[in-house]
């Protein structure tokens, strides 16, 4: 679920496809550990190095565009400046 989050809310074609790519990948290794089959080899490892590979890359994808481009960050209730 979180690297297609991710994936749905960058900007990058680059992440989209691979956030895409992996949540489906790590879809398959969760659909074969519950259906009484026996896991994938080192699933945990791959699904910790894959949401690992995908934070990494959102970061810098949020620092891009938070700090050089100086896009603000969301309003919430109460946030709002005074005139």
């Amino acid at each position: 679920m979180y690297t297609i989050a991710i994936a749905v809310s960058s900007r990058n074609l680059a992440l989209f496809g691979l956030g895409i790519l992996l949540s489906i990948l790590l879809a398959i290794a969760f659909g074969t550990a519950i259906s009484g089959g026996k896991s994938l080899p080192a699933s945990g490892m791959v699904s910790a190095g894959a949401i690992l590979l995908v934070f990494t890359f959102h970061m810098f994808e949020r620092y891009r565009r938070h700090v050089v481009e100086g896009q603000s960050f969301l309003r919430f209730f109460g946030d709002e400046d005074e005139d």
